[in-house]
């Protein structure tokens, strides 16, 4: 977990869960005041959210790998990089 720049811990995710309120894409993961933990939207984190113990819900993009950035050659264009010699 990180600290962000508010009181917030933030809490890397693949995707964005689903707000357990409005069906938009979740936010925060907190305790609610009805008593347990869900997925909410910044909207409903203000409605209904408990400050204390919140997880801000954040994506961060994988870095592309060296190997697709060099990638040599096209599938099904023909575009070929030479071959080596190895004589």
């Amino acid at each position: 977990m990180f600290k962000t720049t508010t009181n917030h811990q933030s809490q890397v995710v693949s995707k964005l869960p689903i707000c357990h309120f409005c069906l938009d894409e979740a936010a925060y993961e907190a305790k609610t005041v009805y008593g347990y933990r869900a997925n909410m939207c910044s909207r409903d984190f203000k409605k209904v959210g408990v400050d204390p113990g919140a997880l801000r819900l954040i994506i961060i993009e994988p870095a592309p790998s060296v190997a697709k950035q060099e990638r040599r050659f096209t599938l099904g264009m023909g575009a070929f990089s030479p071959a080596p010699n190895f004589a």
